[in-house]
């Protein structure tokens, strides 16, 4: 089992080893069902925990840390509720997450991409300017044409800060490039301080602008916080 990389059913079966008396009287068919099983869960777990150290994710959150109340309100709890079932990323779909400053836009979208990973779907969390400056290093390279293909394949793709500050012409070239790329194909969340309307002065009237404008908010679904900022607290 140890050269064929069966981890999971070694170990299990390693710990009936020790107890001699439990494996004699164990039939050789539940022997298999457990020592396979083991092994599924083993090679599941071991999957969660490699697309979480590579999603990039900035901090660790679960669905019970998110706070339902009356600032929220129903209609919050509802669409997230419906959202945590992933079928969005199932579909390919794509969602905006708007809010104030600390309202927790970026908690509940982390939220989601920690559980996409630990649904076995491939996440990767930048924020904007983030992903603009690892791009633009090798902008007109064969090597940015390769990370264009890695982040259309992604499953997920969490943009965070969208719009934050303004972009210049580069840059609005590489946001219009990654969208483009994932545009009806793969599910991005965009999380903004900013409505749509207001990213398109940030942006400018130009025909690029307007096609960022539309592959970045032209959802599926739109999530908004309100309130004051809860920075003092969890989310």
């Amino acid at each position: 089992m140890r050269e064929l990389d069966l981890r999971g059913a070694l170990s299990a079966f390693e710990r009936l080893v020790s107890s001699p008396q439990e494996l004699d009287a164990m039939p050789a068919q539940l022997l298999l069902e457990t020592l396979l099983q083991n092994e599924v869960n083993d090679r599941l777990t071991r999957k969660q925990h490699s697309l979480l150290r590579m999603s990039h994710l900035p901090y660790v959150i679960s669905p019970s840390d998110i706070a339902y109340d009356n600032i929220r309100g129903e209609e919050f709890k509802a669409k997230l509720v419906s959202l945590m079932t992933l079928d969005f990323i199932r579909l390919g779909q794509n969602l905006t997450v708007f809010g104030s400053a600390g309202t927790g836009k970026s908690f509940v979208a982390v939220m989601l991409g920690r559980l996409a990973c630990m649904s076995g779907y491939t996440t990767l969390y930048y924020s904007s300017s983030e992903l603009i400056d690892n791009l633009q290093l090798s902008y007109g390279s064969p090597n940015y044409q390769s990370k264009l293909r890695t982040l259309a394949v992604k499953s997920l793709l969490i943009l965070d800060d969208f719009c934050l500050t303004d972009y210049t012409p580069a840059a609005q070239n590489i946001l219009f490039d990654v969208l483009n790329a994932r545009y009806g194909k793969k599910s991005t969340v965009i999380v903004s301080q900013k409505l749509p309307d207001a990213w398109l002065d940030m942006l400018g009237a130009s025909a690029l602008a307007e096609s960022i404008v539309e592959r970045a908010g032209n959802n599926n679904y739109t999530l908004i916080l309100k309130g004051d900022s809860r920075r003092s607290s969890l989310d």
